[in-house]
C-alpha cells in the first residue's frame, strides 16, 4: 500500500451516462474506497440491472465477401438463419451501398457493419442478375 492506494491488478467499473462497464486495469493503483462505492453501487443495482445496462452484443449479417474489381462486395456464401438469408440475399448478389452509401470493396462494407448490434435493421442495395434492388436485413447474432 502506498499513500492510501493499493498497487494491484483489479477489476474496475466504468459508469457512464448509459453504461456501465468493466475493464481490466492491470497492475495499476486501485483507490480501495472507489472500488468499495463500485461494489456498493453493483449491490444496489443487482445483476439483473448491470446486464441490462451493458452494451448489446455485435452482430453479423451473415455473409461470406469478396471484392468485386467494378466496386462492391460480391456474397460467395450465405449463412443459413442469418438476416441475410431472412432478407433473401444469395450467393453471386453484390452488394454496392449500405444506408445508401456507396461500397467500393468487401473490407468498406465490413467496416460500415461493424458498429450494428444485434437486432439493428441495415438498408443494402443490391445488384443480382443485373438488376439493382434494395433490401432491409436485421442483424443477427453471432453463432
Amino acid at each position: 500500500m502506498v499513500g492510501g492506494r493499493w498497487l494491484a491488478s483489479a477489476l474496475v467499473w466504468h459508469e457512464g451516462p448509459n453504461l456501465v462497464s468493466v475493464a481490466h486495469v492491470g497492475a495499476a493503483e486501485v483507490d480501495l474506497v472507489e472500488v468499495a462505492e463500485t461494489l456498493t453501487l453493483l449491490d444496489e443495482r443487482g445483476w439483473s440491472e448491470l446486464m441490462a445496462a451493458a452494451p448489446a452484443p455485435r452482430g453479423i449479417l451473415g455473409v461470406w465477401l469478396e471484392d468485386v474489381p467494378e466496386g462492391g462486395a460480391v456474397i460467395t456464401e450465405v449463412l443459413a438463419g442469418s438476416g441475410a438469408a431472412h432478407a433473401g440475399l444469395l450467393a453471386g448478389d453484390v452488394i454496392v451501398r449500405v444506408e445508401g452509401e456507396p461500397i467500393e470493396t468487401a473490407a468498406q462494407l465490413k467496416d460500415r457493419l461493424e458498429g450494428l448490434r444485434v437486432g439493428n435493421l441495415v438498408r443494402l442495395t443490391v445488384v443480382s442478375d443485373s438488376a439493382e434492388s434494395t433490401v432491409d436485413a436485421t442483424i443477427g447474432e453471432r453463432p
